[in-house]
């Protein structure tokens, strides 16, 4: 089963910067998408469950005033640039930029030496995701 976190829709509840220069990003809830072929493509259902991603190393500017919900973005890593998801497992080896866009045009961006995201919990059933 391949699975994807979609980020429009997907909510930071939580922002937390460590002593160590992480950066810990609260996705609660996060859109999880579910298919036994390609997520949003193919056959899927819409699930809910929290995930922590972590940025280790940051560069940024600025913090998110939360909660915020996700209205789009991107994520690149391991030279590939995921629109609008965030792939499951996601560990990339090496560097990330992650570009978030929130309603009302606001976005945010960083840059990170890498990065995990862990998910807590057990998934909670939305719906069936109709295809076109």
């Amino acid at each position: 089963m391949s699975a994807i976190v979609h980020l429009p829709r997907t909510r930071i509840s939580d922002v937390e910067r460590t002593a160590e220069g992480a950066l810990h990003l609260t996705l609660f809830p996060a859109m999880v998408v579910k298919s036994e072929g390609i997520p949003l493509t193919d056959a899927s259902t819409l699930w809910t469950q929290k995930g922590v991603l972590t940025l280790y190393g940051v560069e940024t500017d600025s913090l998110l005033a939360v909660p915020l919900e996700i209205a789009g973005g991107s994520v690149e890593a391991d030279g590939v640039r995921h629109m609008d998801m965030l792939p499951l497992p996601f560990s990339p080896a090496g560097m990330v930029e992650l570009r978030l866009t929130f309603a009302g045009a606001a976005e945010f961006v960083c840059s990170a030496e890498r990065a995990t995201l862990e998910m807590e919990g057990n998934a909670k059933y939305v719906r069936h995701l109709e295809q076109d």
